[in-house]
């Protein structure tokens, strides 16, 4: 049984370097990897920009297996490291809340250099079973989390010095380059999430066109059902491209990751799905478009905050994107054999405005409800009118319920918009 204990640590004042204001934090970690043992240690340098004024303290989600060893920075009063209680981020369940305290007070954009060395054995991560570290695959984000992860920065970029044991390949969300003796993983375009994978044999083929980029990495896999994997999400990009507007992001990964559990998630650019085999992939195709085109969608659906009520211009958004791909690749079938489906699951269920996102109901109610009142809106309104929404939300960057609802009203009218509130709340 695992012990709970709180731990309180006072330190001596250490030298380091407040910079230049910016909104990037970045992260360079020395991680070594022990796979038979599934051990985790990491040394990580962090350079951290506030997110608010007058903060006196810090607080970093990190998994409670592990023990830090040392934590260093600038006005440096002591730190703690809670495991007892709850992780106050859903998707974070097994994280303890490392909470560091400064005797001067940071102001929105200043940056504090921490340096923190800690140590652990993971195993599978949670019930969802998504991060690990097995001997069959290596597979670490937030959701672990992995690194000091604070579910407020919405950009951070990153090195990662990965050693691992020789026999393991290592791919992740960034430019990735095999050392003399380790794997290096950078990446400078600000991101959410630092992912890194490895495992045994992991085959790469990648494709280009009009200036867009898929590249798929995968075991299980023949080359014949993974080249048809890229052309469908090359095929889904140049249409979300023309529908929702360009993005910064005109390459795009993807993973099969070789596990059962956890399900797929997605980052900008980066996108992971959980293992099938060629047969189950052709018997059924467009469950698999639909699934693509609902993840890579997320380049544009990501910005509202994921653990609220207001994931559903995340979720509801990257679901009916995925069903009009649909429509468009393989008819109107398919399509409204889906909205027939999820019309049935959205029966009796709670409204979308307030529902806990830990609530057993919650992704039924951000994947079906929320996608029929968008299926609704594009009926009333008229596909093109829609079409319009949707590129005005993402040129717009809109991000919560009430921006959303403006940019309604701006192109449909306060009688749509208070019609389309009014069923948010029902």
């Amino acid at each position: 049984m695992r012990l709970s204990f709180y731990i309180l640590l006072l330190t001596v004042l250490t030298s380091c370097s407040v910079t230049e204001k910016t909104d990037t934090s970045f992260y360079k970690i020395d991680l070594k990897l022990d796979v038979k043992k599934q051990l985790l240690d990491a040394n990580v340098d962090l350079t951290y920009y506030a997110e608010e004024n007058q903060a006196y303290s810090l607080t970093f989600l990190l998994h409670r297996n592990f023990s830090i060893e040392t934590l260093t920075c600038n006005n440096l009063v002591k730190y703690t490291f809670n495991i007892e209680d709850t992780s106050r981020f859903p998707f974070t369940p097994e994280a303890g809340m490392l909470t560091i305290y400064l005797s001067k007070p940071l102001q929105k954009g200043e940056a504090l250099k921490i340096n923190l060395q800690y140590a652990g054995k993971i195993g599978i991560v949670s019930q969802w079973g998504v991060n690990r570290i097995t001997e069959e695959w290596i597979e670490l984000g937030m959701y672990t989390p992995w690194f000091p992860y604070q579910p407020e920065i919405e950009n951070l970029t990153y090195q990662v010095d990965v050693a691992i044991n020789p026999e393991y390949q290592v791919i992740g969300m960034g430019k990735t380059k095999k050392m003399d003796d380790h794997w290096q993983i950078s990446q400078e375009s600000p991101k959410r999430d630092i992912i890194i994978m490895a495992g045994k044999e992991i085959h790469t083929k990648d494709i280009q066109k009009n200036g867009l980029s898929v590249d798929i990495n995968f075991i299980a896999l023949s080359d014949s059902t993974a080249v048809d994997i890229m052309e469908q999400g090359l095929w889904i990009l140049e249409n979300y491209r023309q529908w929702f507007g360009d993005i910064k992001a005109h390459r795009a990964s993807i993973v099969i990751a070789p596990r059962s559990m956890g399900g797929g998630y997605a980052r900008r650019g980066f996108v992971v799905l959980t293992t099938f085999e060629d047969v189950d992939y052709y018997q059924n195709r467009i469950g698999y478009f639909k699934y693509i085109a609902h993840e890579f969608s997320h380049l544009w659906w990501s910005k509202a905050p994921p653990d609220s009520w207001e994931d559903w211009l995340n979720e509801s958004f990257a679901e009916y994107s995925a069903l009009i791909a649909v429509r468009e690749k393989f008819g109107n079938e398919p399509f409204v054999n889906w909205i027939g489906e999820k019309r049935k699951k959205s029966k009796d269920l709670p409204a979308i405005k307030g529902i806990n996102r830990m609530d057993k109901n919650a992704n039924s109610v951000l994947y079906d409800k929320g996608c029929i009142l968008l299926h609704e809106l594009e009926l009333e309104i008229g596909n093109d009118k829609f079409l319009q929404l949707l590129k005005q939300l993402t040129i717009k960057k809109v991000n919560s319920t009430e921006q959303f609802l403006k940019v309604l009203t701006d192109l449909s009218g306060a009688e749509v918009s208070k019609k389309f509130e009014e069923k948010l709340n029902m």
